[in-house]
């Protein structure tokens, strides 16, 4: 049989968190049972990151913008376990209603694969443990029943 595993979504951080960290998350998901937690690992998304990193929106993270965006943790428990979400952009209106376009997603090219793949390395070496490699199937349940 299958074994069946929660993901604790990539929610809101505090105001002045910005993307947060693993031990916060972990502990909101072990109080609803949830075997991961999703931590977002997409390019710069708003004017507001974009300010505090100085990397343009859909842009991807560098080592300092990283820094600035999630809660490096020292001391992460051996059983937490966590997905980054990587989809990297998508075209969307800011908070100011300017309409911002996708990132150029160039997964064809070896050398923008090869940095895409150097910023998850960077996000999960700041958080203080790799990320999990699993296969998951999202199963939406209709909530109208």
């Amino acid at each position: 049989m299958p074994e069946l595993s929660f993901v604790y979504p990539s929610m809101v951080q505090p105001e002045g968190t910005f993307r947060g960290g693993l031990l916060s998350r972990w502990e909101e998901a072990s109080h609803v049972d949830c075997n991961y937690i999703e931590i977002p690992a997409n390019f710069v998304k708003n004017a507001h990151e974009e300010r505090v990193t100085g990397v343009k929106v859909c842009q991807m993270l560098t080592d300092d913008a990283i820094s600035h965006l999630y809660t490096s943790s020292y001391q992460v428990p051996e059983d937490l376990r966590y997905i980054l979400h990587t989809e990297p952009s998508f075209a969307h209106s800011d908070s100011n209603g300017i309409k911002r376009p996708a990132a150029d997603l160039r997964w064809h090219d070896q050398e923008w694969v090869s940095q895409f793949s150097t910023m998850l390395i960077s996000i999960s070496e700041y958080l203080g443990k790799p990320a999990d490699i699993r296969r998951f199937i999202l199963v939406q349940t209709d909530r109208s029943e």
